[in-house]
């Protein structure tokens, strides 16, 4: 062996004992210390990999879920998952996503809170060309509507207590300290009413309109008679609790009930909730499409109904598990913000286990915030699986969502130098999520990512044809022209 090769092996070879000896000392220092080292830094371009995935990695063209852009879509279990389109006016929330995704759910049962009547105009045709079971509710139409009756699924003391309270909450808001007060007196004589009406009446006079005229001549001293008549100890009770306050107070209970049935001095609504005639079970067995419709400027004005109407159908739906062979029920909320569902938030959460949920359609989520506070309404987000966010977001979601998109390294050149750096950076920044530009947005779905164009339905050659089938002729299911009322 030469000379310069023992001394590399013997430098090996020390090389070797050194590293073991330290690695030693370091476990004995550990052992007697406690110490534990710092585990080596990640390289950089391993630490800031945020990317955008590509759409067809995410979407298909062929899914049967939520359309997030006009051509691709998610797939039914994904679209079991809940889903939520934000955007201003104008983006293309209807057009974009809430069209396409009416035309490609052509095997499951779909509910429209169709505000604009333009989702009707469109599609109506195409679903009673697939042999949809239509169902319309036009508020401001008895005459071409199905009926819906709120308390005709009453079916004890909770369930008439549910519909008292919505009926307050969503006509004279939640009230605190003295108004809650009056509130809550207000529910409580209106659950008894509501059971009245039930307890001894025929079919017919079972309704909200029988309720307000009970309400409205209580002081006739019929009321007294009723009351007696029913033998029921809940509502005798509520009746002596009633009349136990002094006439000042009575008087305030009574015109807050007034109040929160005002909706009932129309005779449109008298008409459309004398009778029901839809069956919220049937749309698992058959394919059924139900518009809900009223103009945009009167969306605060019948919002209660609407409110009662999902909270009662998401109820039905959850009261068993779907068989093997039902239907999907997906709910798809234009102007979301413009109702209050109190069990929305269980709703999103759990209707998956059921064959069913929602998509939501706002302006930002601010509206959300507002109507149902900051914990519920983050709570409603977290479960929308898919997420479509159009440009002009409020500040404060574009920072999150910014955050949410992640960091990633990049190389600048200096212009001057030619020298290239690495700088770490936001994937968007929040004025870059803002600006997203004409026709394009922002869909997550799940923990991916997708910057995507936007295509109108009208673009396409097949769904605007679809919008161009004759619709089918509604009849009219009135089964009278005046509401039938109580004798006094």
């Amino acid at each position: 062996m030469k000379f310069e090769d023992f001394l590399k092996l013997l430098y090996e070879i020390i090389s070797i004992i050194l590293t073991l000896l330290w690695e030693l000392a370091k476990f004995l220092y550990s052992l007697i210390t406690g110490w534990k080292p710092e585990p080596p830094e990640p390289e950089l371009n391993n630490q800031y990999q945020a990317a955008l995935a590509p759409v067809k990695e995410v979407l298909s063209q062929d899914g049967d879920g939520f359309c997030l852009g006009g051509k691709y879509c998610t797939s039914a279990h994904t679209a079991l998952q809940g889903g939520i389109a934000i955007g201003g006016s104008g983006y293309g929330k209807t057009s974009c996503v809430l069209q396409p995704t009416l035309y490609n759910m052509v095997d499951h049962s779909v509910i429209i809170h169709d505000s604009s009547l333009e989702l009707a105009k469109n599609t109506l045709g195409f679903h009673h060309f697939h042999n949809f079971g239509i169902k319309i509710l036009n508020y401001d139409k008895p005459q071409v509507s199905d009926g819906y009756n709120p308390i005709s699924r009453v079916r004890g003391i909770t369930d008439a207590q549910k519909v008292s309270n919505l009926l307050i909450r969503n006509t004279l808001g939640s009230g605190n300290g003295s108004d809650n007060f009056w509130n809550l007196q207000a529910s409580a004589f209106l659950t008894m009413l509501v059971l009245l009406v039930l307890k001894e009446q025929k079919q017919e006079l079972r309704n909200l309109t029988n309720v307000k005229y009970l309400l409205d001549n209580y002081s006739s001293g019929s009321l007294d008679n009723l009351v007696a008549k029913s033998g029921d100890r809940f509502i005798i009770q509520e009746y002596k609790n009633f009349l136990s306050y002094d006439q000042k107070v009575i008087s305030s209970i009574v015109a807050t009930c007034r109040s929160a049935l005002n909706l009932w001095n129309s005779p449109n609504i008298q008409l459309l909730t004398s009778f029901d005639s839809i069956d919220f079970k049937a749309f698992r067995k058959q394919k059924t499409a139900l518009y809900i419709q009223n103009s945009t400027l009167s969306l605060p004005f019948y919002s209660v109904i609407t409110s009662i109407f999902f909270e009662q159908f998401f109820a039905e739906l959850m009261e068993e598990l779907p068989h093997e062979d039902d239907l999907h029920t997906y709910f798809l909320i234009d102007e979301f913000s413009s109702l209050y569902i109190p069990s929305i938030q269980l709703a999103v959460s759990n209707l998956r286990k059921f064959k069913a949920n929602c998509f939501l359609v706002v302006q930002s989520e601010h509206q959300i915030k507002h109507v149902y506070g900051e914990n519920q309404a983050t709570a409603i987000l977290q479960n929308m699986y898919s997420r479509v966010y159009f440009p002009g977001q409020d500040m404060q979601t574009c920072q999150s969502i910014s955050s949410r998109l992640g960091k990633r390294e990049v190389e600048i050149e200096d212009e001057e130098t030619g020298k290239k750096t690495k700088r770490i950076r936001e994937l968007l920044t929040p004025q870059e999520v803002y600006e997203l530009g004409q026709n394009r947005a922002l869909v997550f779905v799940g923990t991916k990512a997708i910057y995507t164009n936007m295509y109108p339905f009208y673009e396409n050659k097949k769904l605007k044809q679809y919008s161009q089938l004759p619709a089918p002729e509604i009849t009219s299911k009135l089964p009278w022209q005046t509401v039938p009322l109580i004798t006094l």
